[in-house]
């Protein structure tokens, strides 16, 4: 990114409710506010903070503090988590290597990561030529799954646990003994020869199509 295009990004992002007042120390950290309000109804009693990166509440004396690392997002983000020195860092954002890089600088922070979507190899971090080299770190990544686990294990140092999907398991799920069955078609044809011939299964006798849909 060329100095024209970082002073043309601040400038929009600082345009944006700039925050002109350096943060409060608190002892959990949310960092970035995309999706934050997920987490929000578990911390509401808590110590915390939301550090916002994309575009809303650039923190004024944050950035000029960070100039002295240079004009980057990344000492922007270092310099602001300092200040604030959480002991849990927290982030729906699992795709991030900003987050990954907190305990190279604030090794006593613990740091989870939440997945939130798909993850694969195009446009994503596991495509991106990260090795043990880069020493990203995490103390726990909750994952959908062991396979995805294995990605982040691949080029993350730190636990995956697998939980599914975070925002899913929001949703209650309602027992109701009294009600009746779904069932979902997967296929509809408006038009139906209903005494075409169809096998059951190969080698097996022929029976009629009526036959066999009144059996299903």
């Amino acid at each position: 990114m060329t100095l024209l295009s970082k002073l043309r990004y601040l400038w929009q992002w600082g345009s944006n409710r700039p925050v002109w007042r350096m943060p409060k120390h608190a002892r959990i950290l949310v960092f970035d506010a995309e999706m934050a309000e997920l987490l929000e109804p578990f911390l509401e009693s808590t110590d915390h903070h939301v550090l916002h990166q994309r575009a809303r509440g650039l923190n004024i004396p944050i950035l000029l503090k960070s100039l002295r690392h240079g004009l980057s997002l990344e000492a922007y983000v270092r310099t602001y988590v300092l200040a604030v020195r959480p002991e849990l860092v927290i982030s729906l954002l699992d795709n991030d290597p900003a987050l990954y890089r907190v305990k190279q600088y604030l090794p006593s922070a613990r740091v989870v990561a939440i997945q939130n979507g798909w993850r694969g190899y195009a446009y994503e971090m596991f495509g991106q030529g990260y090795t043990a080299a880069d020493r990203l770190a995490c103390d726990e990544i909750l994952v959908f799954g062991p396979a995805v686990g294995m990605e982040f294990e691949r080029i993350i140092s730190g636990r995956t646990v697998t939980i599914g999907s975070f925002k899913n398991n929001l949703v209650p799920v309602h027992h109701d003994q009294d009600s009746k069955p779904i069932a979902l078609i997967s296929t509809l044809r408006s038009k139906v020869d209903l005494d075409s011939p169809v096998q059951v299964a190969e080698g097996t006798r022929v029976v009629q199509k009526s036959e066999n849909i009144e059996r299903r």
